[in-house]
């Protein structure tokens, strides 16, 4: 019965998977600088070809959370800051408050809503800053200089442990 097939697929499981495949890791492009993060770069991503083996490009960095609220059934629209910058995101499937200033994965999108065309961020996943120490968190650099994929001037992709 079920407990057989249980310990049958836990084996089998036990035997295929490696530890870096349990464990969460979001693999991002990096940091773009003040001034990169526009909503042409988000249309221009969004016209890309992005699927299985070539994922859409994720960047990461640190914000200062400006406004948060709960909208549709259980969704976060927020208000994130960097580097005198501000930017309109939404972090789906996640209505609880977020502390001050997080660490946050996010790939641009473009919102559009009655008419207007704006820049929005899709926070993909996020950590306190500094988490594991010198403002950067876990992770490892994926090979020397390892160009990332469909995103130019992109140096290397990073993994990044323990998103939410």
């Amino acid at each position: 019965g079920l407990p057989r097939f249980a310990a049958a697929f836990e084996a089998v499981a036990r035997a295929s998977l490696t530890p870096a495949m349990l464990s969460r890791t979001q693999e991002t492009d990096g940091v773009l600088a003040a001034g990169e993060l526009t909503l042409p770069l988000a249309l221009s991503l969004r016209d890309g070809v992005w699927g299985q083996g070539f994922p859409a490009p994720v960047f990461d960095d640190v914000f200062t959370v400006a406004g948060q609220r709960v909208v549709g059934s259980g969704h976060s629209k927020l208000v994130l800051e960097r580097r005198g910058e501000r930017f309109d995101a939404m972090l789906f499937r996640q209505a609880d408050p977020l502390p001050a200033r997080i660490r946050a994965a996010f790939r641009p999108d473009v919102n559009e809503w009655n008419g207007a065309v704006k820049l929005q961020l899709v926070v993909e996943g996020w950590q306190p800053p500094g988490r594991s120490g010198a403002g950067r968190p876990r992770g490892t650099v994926r090979g020397p200089s390892q160009p990332c994929p469909g995103v130019p001037g992109s140096e290397v992709c990073t993994a990044l442990a323990d998103f939410r």
